[in-house]
């Protein structure tokens, strides 16, 4: 059963919900006093629309230095029909109701563009309340979070989109078959001035791992490919799986581990489960809390990021290997 969305006070309207869509919340501008922007408002907009949509949590990481500013400060935002807001319910005993912000016209008209690192230009993703854009969204910001200091790779491009839609032919027994791609995000880290890319798959559980064994052999054939590194700018790729609980996980690495009998380069796939890091400690992303399957079929704990190590995985066949960890 799902609990009801609590009363919010300061003359917005109480919502009850027993679905798990986000309801959005009417704001009324009554007692509402004047707001100037900051220049930080216009950061934290122009992430939003950036973003498509982030929750009080990933808002208050990005941009303020305590979770009760950042509320004080988005419900200001907010009543001067800058942001929406929306209550996404949580089941009995989960927690309370998550509040998800987007930008409204009036918000995107003042946001002042942040441009994607490396490429001079400002990216937007389409706006979607599901889970697995919550969970996307998790990843990025906390991978944002984690790369953000000095000395740790820097995050240069962020993708996602229709845009990285691919096709890719695998042989299945005797049959062989075209393969459409569209993964959930392309980014690309920086360390050293050199960049390293990476294809972003996020498992929410709910897909056949027939279905995920075929994505990998589609991937290979990307990595295969010179034309598909050409058309995105890089040498070499690898592909991040990120599931929902550590038997999951033990799954789905049996399925890559089925793949020992072909050509497949399995290295080239890491996988980790969303507990493994939070935005609590997303640096967590940056250590080894990844695992591979070696040529032999063995498990191995990994980090897929450039380090100090160098990394077994060549950056193209019968290439030299890239640094990683």
């Amino acid at each position: 059963m799902l609990s009801p969305v609590a009363s919010h006070s300061c003359n917005s309207r109480r919502v009850t919900n027993h679905k798990t869509m986000p309801l959005c919340l009417k704001r009324s501008k009554q007692n509402c006093k004047p707001i100037t922007l900051t220049e930080r408002d216009h950061r934290l907009l122009a992430l939003v629309q950036e973003y498509g949509v982030l929750s009080t949590d990933h808002l208050h990481r990005l941009c303020f230095a305590s979770v009760s500013r950042a509320r004080k400060r988005l419900r200001r935002l907010w009543q001067h029909g800058l942001l929406n807001r929306h209550v996404r319910p949580v089941r009995l005993g989960e927690g309370s109701a998550v509040l998800l912000y987007t930008v409204t016209r009036k918000g995107s008209a003042v946001a002042k563009p942040q441009c994607n690192p490396g490429t001079g230009a400002t990216v937007r993703v389409r706006v979607s309340l599901g889970e697995h854009a919550l969970r996307i969204n998790d990843f990025r910001v906390s991978l944002s979070l984690a790369t953000r200091d000095a000395g740790y790779p820097q995050l240069r491009f962020w993708g996602q989109g229709a845009e990285y839609r691919f096709s890719a032919v695998i042989k299945v027994g005797n049959i062989t078959k075209e393969i459409r791609l569209i993964p959930d995000a392309f980014f690309i880290l920086e360390m050293g001035g050199r960049d390293f890319a990476y294809f972003l798959e996020i498992d929410r559980g709910t897909t056949d791992l027939g279905r995920i064994k075929t994505k990998m052999l589609a991937y290979h054939d990307l990595w295969q490919s010179k034309a598909v590194c050409t058309k995105l700018g890089v040498r070499s790729f690898r592909v991040l799986h990120v599931t929902t609980t550590e038997k999951r996980l033990q799954n789905m690495l049996r399925a890559l581990q089925s793949l020992k009998s072909t050509d497949v380069r399995l290295d080239l796939f890491s996988l980790t489960c969303f507990t493994r890091y939070s935005l609590d400690r997303p640096e967590r992303l940056l250590e080894s809390v990844w695992h591979t399957i070696d040529q032999s079929g063995n498990t191995l704990t990994t980090c897929p990021f450039p380090g100090s190590y160098p990394s077994k995985l060549p950056i193209a066949p019968g290439k030299p290997p890239v640094c990683g960890t």
